[in-house]
């Protein structure tokens, strides 16, 4: 019914967007479940996605190990 001709591209109009290009090339796939990656792929493509400027603790060992944002474990904490 109201298809859009095209796919909406986050902030379009600044051509100095770094954070967009850094944002698409991350591998955000390791260490969490389907539903979540869904969300954190959702934040990605319509420029939502905000990195995290420290390590965040990890709710497995509480230690600051945590580098992806949206992530709640550590690599070898999701390994497991």
């Amino acid at each position: 019914k109201h298809q859009n001709s095209f796919a909406w591209v986050p902030a379009s109009a600044d051509k100095h967007n770094t954070l967009q290009d850094k944002v698409g090339k991350l591998d955000l796939r390791g260490g969490v479940c389907a539903k979540c990656y869904e969300v954190i792929e959702w934040k990605r493509r319509y420029g939502k996605y905000k990195p995290l400027k420290q390590p965040a603790k990890c709710l497995g060992c509480n230690q600051k190990a945590v580098h992806q944002a949206y992530h709640q474990l550590c690599p070898p904490c999701a390994g497991s």
